[in-house]
């Protein structure tokens, strides 16, 4: 009985899966539904995952417009003080190399 019941159903899906592909767009999309996980699943793993995030990390509002304009003019004299500094002028690859050598020594 199980095996005319297995043979049944089998059939049964076959048929369904060809009547699906017939239909325009959107075919069958059952081999696509048993690849993708539940509901229940991504909901528990997303869970998971904020509730983790909330704790490790805080969220930064964007600066205001005061304070983001303060730090463009701060960069742009530092830049400025660089190109108008003699050893950027006489040899700028040379001069940040040196530049960067130090600072990877000072942080490591």
């Amino acid at each position: 009985m199980t095996k005319i019941d297995t043979i049944q159903t089998a059939k049964k899906k076959l048929k369904e899966r060809k009547r699906k592909q017939k239909t325009p767009i959107v075919g069958d999309l059952t081999p696509m539904e048993d690849a993708l996980p539940t509901l229940e699943l991504l909901l528990k793993q997303s869970s998971e995952v904020s509730a983790s995030k909330l704790r490790t990390e805080k969220l930064r509002p964007i600066p205001k417009e005061k304070n983001r304009r303060k730090q463009m003019m701060d960069d742009i004299s530092l830049f400025h003080k660089v190109v108008d500094h003699p050893d950027f002028q006489e040899n700028a690859s040379f001069a940040m190399k040196e530049h960067l050598r130090i600072k990877l020594q000072t942080e490591g």
